[in-house]
């Protein structure tokens, strides 16, 4: 029997989830565009204030999505959708989520993500329906964002500047 969903003042409650995450995709998305904007900025004031929005967003966006994947998840459980998790899920959840967190350290989270993507990929093949989803997803976006930075660095010679103050 699958139940019918709640409907509230600001619509369903998986629609209030997704959007949600989609709030948070944005965030996160603007945070990582004032960290990578922080660095071409070499003043010392305005260089800390991007990097704390970017920081600051960073973070707050990966709550968002979190919380907004979650909720969806759990809403549709309520629903009657039976979630599934293995081993690999969660090992893809850490690493993906480790990766996009150290995102400014490419050399960590490019690895990191791959293994991520790897890790979470077996585990949907296993049928893993929750951690290995968001695992996979985490690890493209370290991956890629990993990617971006380091191209910034290379393209700009930020690195040859970090590895010899």
């Amino acid at each position: 029997m699958v139940m019918k969903e709640k409907s509230s003042v600001f619509g369903t409650e998986v629609a209030q989830y997704r959007a949600m995450l989609r709030i948070g995709v944005v965030i996160f998305t603007a945070g990582l565009f004032f960290i990578i904007v922080s660095y071409f900025l070499f003043s010392g004031v305005a260089e800390s204030i991007f990097n704390m929005i970017g920081y600051l967003s960073f973070f707050i966006g990966l709550i968002l999505m979190g919380h907004g994947y979650l909720g969806v998840r759990d809403e549709l459980k309520k629903m009657g959708q039976r979630k599934k998790y293995t081993l690999f899920g969660k090992i893809s959840i850490f690493f993906g989520g480790f990766s996009a967190t150290i995102a400014a350290f490419p050399v960590i989270a490019v690895p990191l993500g791959v293994v991520a993507i790897i890790v979470g990929y077996v585990g949907l093949k296993r049928g893993d329906n929750t951690y290995a989803t968001a695992g996979l997803i985490a690890g493209i976006i370290g991956v890629v964002a990993g990617s971006l930075i380091e191209a910034i660095f290379l393209i700009t010679g930020i690195s040859d500047a970090l590895i010899y103050r």
